[in-house]
């Protein structure tokens, strides 16, 4: 293939729309790490617990709750999501699972995490 043959992004409105795709990444970005921030500080956990390995009872449900928001609140996808928690997208899609399960039964935990999305949305 020879250069002239290659697709480019010379054209502007080519160049704007990369440039936007990046602006919505760090946003959904600095949504993840408000959701981290958020969820850890109500299980009082540093944030780094919630993003660990640890299968600590406590810092294991912080951490699906977290994956669990951040497809709520950032419209990430599963793989997206699993990279930024260094995890399988299969794991992000059981801690979606299992909070959604636990929501439907849990009125309690269905308050929080709506209050949870209102404030992370705004």
């Amino acid at each position: 293939m020879c250069i002239r043959d290659r697709p480019s992004a010379t054209r502007l409105s080519d160049i704007q729309a990369r440039f936007a795709q990046a602006g919505n990444i760090a946003a959904a970005s600095d949504t993840l790490e408000r959701i981290v921030r958020r969820v850890a500080e109500e299980f009082q956990l540093p944030p780094q617990a919630v993003l660990s390995r640890d299968r600590q009872p406590t810092a294991l449900w912080a951490r699906q709750l977290a994956m669990y928001l951040a497809r709520s609140a950032s419209g990430w996808s599963f793989d997206q999501i699993a990279r930024y928690f260094a995890r399988d997208p299969a794991t992000v899609r059981h801690a979606c699972r299992k909070v959604a399960r636990r929501r439907v039964d849990d009125p309690q935990l269905a308050q929080r995490l709506r209050q949870w999305e209102t404030d992370l949305v705004n």
